[in-house]
């Protein structure tokens, strides 16, 4: 069974899709990311529905707990990974070019720095896909396969 967390916004998309595939799933508190396949707890989705989202997350006044959450799963030994909704990339070198449409502090190679030190620091792994795709990659990733 796939977990939700309570947090998680904007993802009619992929509900739609645990629907249509008879992806059992239900939605519950998660102190860390917002998918987990309860077979395989230790590896956790976070997902982004933009590179501006992540940029929010790593630069905002409120950073913090989003660094908080990096934290909490590398002492857990938990391994978080994280989905960005951006399709023209396939690796944090590839957003190197980006530019945010909210930020003007904030471009493609800063952005891909701090994300970068994230997976130093934490652990973290980063992976993109489009939009459409997000419910088949967080099966794939959290290794869910009784579709």
């Amino acid at each position: 069974m796939i977990i939700v967390d309570t947090r998680e916004k904007k993802w009619d998309h992929i509900e739609a899709l645990f629907v249509a595939w008879g992806i059992p799933y239900k939605v519950q508190k998660l102190d860390v990311g917002d998918y987990v396949n309860t077979d395989t707890p230790g590896v956790i989705v976070d997902r982004k529905a933009s590179l501006d989202e992540v940029a929010q997350n790593l630069y905002s006044k409120d950073s913090s707990r989003f660094w908080r959450e990096l934290r909490r799963a590398s002492q857990h030994r938990i391994r978080l990974i994280i989905l960005v909704e951006y399709g023209r990339a396939h690796s944090i070198e590839d957003i190197k070019d980006w530019k945010s449409k909210y930020n003007p502090y904030v471009d493609g190679k800063k952005l891909a720095n701090e994300m970068f030190k994230c997976h130093v620091a934490y652990g973290v792994d980063w992976r993109f896909c489009k939009k459409h795709m997000a419910a088949g990659k967080i099966l794939e990733l959290l290794k869910y396969d009784d579709r």
